[in-house]
């Protein structure tokens, strides 16, 4: 069978189904690599200044100060320097220092918001995809 034929049988749906699981995996592994290596950059920064008793509890400085759990620490940091007005209203009330950190990890921290809003793009493409299957399956 030649391949033109094999694409004239293949369902648009399911095309585009398959097309938003491989992007969804693939903005997933791009996520997780490059939190892992912010998490490499950003704490030892910012550690000093931020994660202290003032605004993080007992149970969060043991729970984020381990491998796993410490790139949730890294979120925040990112967070921080993504959009530091809400942040600072939020989470690191009364943070009146200006933090010493480089443009290019205040870029890096904020493509990282971009990955995830691609990584939602795709989820939601492929949990519409998955409905618009179910409802053509069911009344059509």
């Amino acid at each position: 069978m030649w391949l033109i034929e094999l694409y004239d049988e293949v369902d648009l749906i399911a095309y585009l189904t398959v097309l938003a699981i491989v992007l969804e995996l693939f903005f997933l592994v791009i996520i997780i690599i490059y939190i892992n290596i912010m998490h490499l950059l950003l704490p030892h920064k910012l550690d000093s200044l931020l994660f202290n008793e003032r605004w993080f509890s007992i149970g969060e400085l043991g729970f984020y100060s381990t491998w796993p759990m410490s790139l949730f620490r890294t979120g925040i940091y990112m967070t921080l320097l993504s959009f530091p007005g809400y942040v600072k209203k939020r989470r690191f009330k009364g943070l009146e220092m200006e933090l010493q950190i480089d443009v290019p990890l205040i870029i890096a921290s904020r493509i990282y918001f971009v990955l995830n809003a691609f990584f939602i793009l795709f989820g939601l493409s492929f949990v519409l995809l998955g409905l618009y299957s179910i409802i053509e399956t069911w009344f059509f």
